[in-house]
């Protein structure tokens, strides 16, 4: 989903006045309802997000970012169907918009479908092949079918095209770590968190690879840093280094 930067405290409220005035003067302005939903899906309000989508729709039909954008709020709702059929309205509309056969791909994963999943995420890269979330999207695909390897050349391109893609490299330890290689684990989590220091998830995984790995000293390091960022994966991660003693 799109963003729209608005700083400072009530930037959501902000936006959305913005926008709802600019619809008060115009009405029929698609872009301003387009707008609109981007900032309620972006506050997490995806119900109104879906209503300015449509509106923005109705006022201009062939306006497939407003679609892709509908079937993300929709999916966000936990309706993929609906995500689904909106995703592909924008790709009739532009058969070429790289975007909408990623969200596409991503929809048909929660809904377990991995084979139109990877089809839609391979179509996405094929129409940008520098499109880093997609190749990040069909390495997590790859990943939900036990296809580690795959999984690990895809996060691996990903990151070639977006080295500072902090996800990427946590799940590219993930990767590593179902596949036993501890130490590339260890280094992609070690990655993630000088990208992005606050990263919880990615000290919870470093501190439980320290501890596969025979770290022990390592693992209550990651532990000790943890507790100040996220207390329940603080606690999990002592769960782990604890086991050794029961």
């Amino acid at each position: 989903m799109a963003r729209i930067l608005f700083s400072g405290a009530g930037k959501y409220k902000k936006a959305i006045e913005s926008y709802k005035q600019a619809i008060l003067i115009n009405p029929d302005y698609a872009k301003a309802h387009y707008n609109l939903g981007i900032v309620y899906g972006n506050s997490g309000d995806y119900q109104r997000a879906i209503e300015s989508y449509k509106q923005a729709i109705l006022i201009k039909p062939d306006y497939a970012e407003a679609h892709y954008n509908l079937g993300i709020a929709y999916g966000e709702l936990g309706d993929y169907l609906k995500a689904i059929e909106f995703c592909k309205q924008a790709i009739r509309i532009e058969p070429d918009n790289a975007v909408a056969h990623c969200n596409l791909g991503v929809t048909y994963g929660n809904l377990g479908d991995y084979q139109n999943a990877i089809k839609s995420c391979k179509e996405a890269i094929r129409i940008n092949p520098d499109y880093a979330k997609a190749h990040f999207n069909l390495g997590v695909t790859y990943g939900k079918t036990g296809d580690y390897q795959k999984a690990i050349e895809s996060y691996k391109q990903a990151i070639r095209i977006k080295p500072d893609y902090a996800k990427a490299h946590h799940n590219l330890g993930d990767a590593y770590g179902v596949l036993g290689d501890y130490q590339k684990e260890i280094e992609s989590y070690k990655q993630a968190i000088l990208i992005k220091p606050d990263y919880a998830k990615a000290h919870c995984n470093l501190g439980a690879a320290y501890y596969k790995a025979g770290d022990r000293g390592g693992a209550l390091e990651e532990y000790k840093i943890l507790k100040d960022l996220d207390k329940k994966l603080a606690d999990e991660l002592f769960a782990i280094i604890d086991g050794d003693k029961k």
